[in-house]
């Protein structure tokens, strides 16, 4: 009986360490205040441009997905009214509107409001990104956009770091484990 005693705290070890990389995240319900008038928000924002979705692309790893787990939205920019676009860029916002989120569809075009945060540029419910259809307001109150600068923005693309760290995190903690439960067969066989 000894002898089966460290294999099971290892497995354990081992199974606490997994239930707590996969618990799910509480979910939050999105609640906004009122948007400001648009010169006002265009003030507040980083960034406000007008675009077309080209790519809408979650980067999720996990089985256990949050309404609050970021996406990244990809466009193809038209107009700008603030801040330093590229006609390619990149911006993150909450998989879904409970966690204010913004849904954006492919092949659609937005007037978009973004601030930074991390990784890049986001935005989200609460802000006053519409579709372009739909931000008559705004584009009356800005008048004509600028044009975006050339290249493409990478600033909300995910990091290689976000996949490779989790998963190198894993494997340190399965290799300790195993050397654990090595140490102390051999211990118990001497």
């Amino acid at each position: 009986m000894k002898s089966l005693y460290p294999a099971l705290t290892g497995v354990t070890l081992f199974l606490m360490l997994l239930a707590l990389l996969g618990a799910p995240r509480p979910a939050v319900a999105c609640s906004c205040l009122p948007t400001p008038p648009p010169l006002a928000a265009r003030e507040q924002a980083v960034a406000v441009f007008a675009g077309t979705v080209t790519a809408v692309d979650d980067f999720s790893l996990s089985p256990l997905r949050s309404s609050a787990d970021p996406i990244h939205v990809t466009f193809a920019v038209s107009d700008v009214w603030k801040g330093e676009v590229t006609t390619e860029t990149a911006i993150t916002t909450a998989r879904d509107s409970a966690s204010c989120g913004f849904e954006f569809s492919t092949g659609q075009d937005y007037l978009v409001y973004a601030y930074a945060g991390e990784g890049g540029l986001q935005t989200n419910l609460c802000s006053r990104t519409a579709l372009l259809s739909d931000a008559g307001e705004d584009l009356t109150a800005f008048g004509a956009g600028e044009a975006p600068l050339p290249g493409a923005s990478g600033d909300a693309l995910p990091s290689v770091w976000l996949v490779v760290l989790p998963l190198a995190l894993i494997v340190v903690f399965l290799l300790a484990g195993l050397l654990l439960w090595r140490r102390r067969r051999r211990a118990v066989r001497a």
